[in-house]
């Protein structure tokens, strides 16, 4: 059973904003920022398409004990380890008609999961997706079993998983699910950048002003709000729409 405390707040950085750095570069810059945590990536080879460059990143279940034993050396200067996973990265969705893909990927999360408990890192992060054109009624109770499953593995190791606000597509869907999921182990990523994908953003004519910033925080206090103690991690970044809607 994981401890019934609170954690303090750490501020860290991600390890995505320096692609074209090998891991223990990027790792030893963050520190040296003074950064207090840090957030992995489960994947490599991702091209970061603003910097050019593919961002560094490993594929834990191919790490031996030595590797670990090295990363965590790598790892001691900081308060807090997350370690960030996402399907797009995989090139393969969590939930799809292809229950062959599907049990790929699970496997894939169980491995970071894994992982995670190795490096005493707290938390796992991932995004929820939508299953191709589906009705999210359809899908609903797949989306609780597959959850709780990855809830009972993390417990097994010791640490949390957390599902960002990206989708389900609402504030009212997203909270639902983290609700009816109901694992002591599952909780929220509360992202500011993704908030705009359920239909939450600042006006552009709005951005760099007083009423910008008050509408800002006005939607954050809205999802803590709502969400309330089940917000373990926290993204602060800024995700601005493109001239075309995307």
């Amino acid at each position: 059973m994981l401890p019934e405390k609170r954690f303090p707040i750490n501020f860290g950085a991600t390890i995505g904003g320096f692609a074209g750095d090998s891991l223990e570069k990027t790792i030893k810059k963050i520190g040296d920022l003074g950064f207090e945590a840090i957030e992995l990536y489960g994947y490599k080879g991702r091209y970061h398409r603003i910097i050019g460059a593919v961002r560094p990143g490993c594929w834990f279940h191919e790490l031996g004990k030595s590797d670990f034993k090295k990363m965590r050396k790598w790892l001691k200067r900081f308060k807090r380890v997350s370690i960030h996973t996402s399907t797009a990265a995989f090139g393969t969705p969590l939930f799809t008609i292809n229950k062959r893909i599907q049990k790929e990927v699970i496997w894939q999360f169980k491995k970071i999961i894994a992982a995670a408990g190795e490096l005493e890192a707290g938390i796992v992060n991932s995004h929820c997706d939508p299953k191709d054109e589906y009705p999210l009624e359809m899908y609903w109770q797949e989306m609780l079993d597959v959850y709780g499953d990855l809830g009972n593995c993390a417990r097994r190791h010791g640490i949390r998983f957390t599902i960002e606000t990206l989708f389900p597509p609402t504030l009212q869907t997203y909270k639902q699910l983290i609700e009816e999921i109901d694992h002591p182990c599952v909780g929220s990523c509360l992202d500011f950048g993704h908030i705009i994908k359920c239909g939450e953003d600042v006006p552009a004519k709005l951005r760099g002003t007083q009423e910008g910033e008050k509408l800002a925080n006005e939607i954050a206090r809205r999802h803590i709000a709502a969400l309330g103690n089940k917000v373990w991690h926290i993204h602060l970044h800024d995700v601005r729409r493109l001239p075309n809607g995307s």
